[in-house]
């Protein structure tokens, strides 16, 4: 209808290419148990451009604070030049610095039909599972 589909409240909400936790403010604050953040490896939209070398943990920060106490993120990095050991560190240092420690970070590899000619997937994946308290 007039003046409340989305447009309307983009308009709204004055955000100017803020990036992607310009949208966190405009939601309604819930706890899931399962978050899942498969964002793709470079974008640019309206809310300006997100790339996942320099970008992710500004992505992944709202996906913990949205995860109950004892609840999972599944993350998923598509960067082939992200080393897998610095982005499981990287979300358990956001993680820690939101105030939202992880319990365990449990890492899934890809599927054999997903191969990589040196060894290094640039598909990684995680389930992040946040403290309970």
């Amino acid at each position: 209808g007039r003046g409340g589909g989305r447009a309307g409240n983009r308009r709204a909400s004055g955000r100017g290419g803020g990036g992607a936790s310009s949208l966190a403010p405009r939601l309604r604050q819930r706890a899931f148990d399962v978050v899942v953040l498969d964002p793709p490896t470079w974008t640019k939209t309206a809310a300006g451009a997100v790339d996942l070398v320099r970008d992710y943990q500004s992505l992944f920060k709202p996906c913990v604070l949205a995860t109950r106490p004892g609840g999972t993120v599944l993350a998923v990095n598509h960067v082939a030049s992200v080393e897998l050991d610095e982005w499981v560190d990287s979300l358990e240092r956001c993680a820690k610095k939101a105030g939202r420690p992880l319990e365990d970070v449990t890492v899934l590899p890809p599927e054999q039909d997903y191969p990589s000619p040196d060894g290094k997937h640039p598909l990684k994946m995680a389930l992040a599972r946040v403290a309970a308290g």
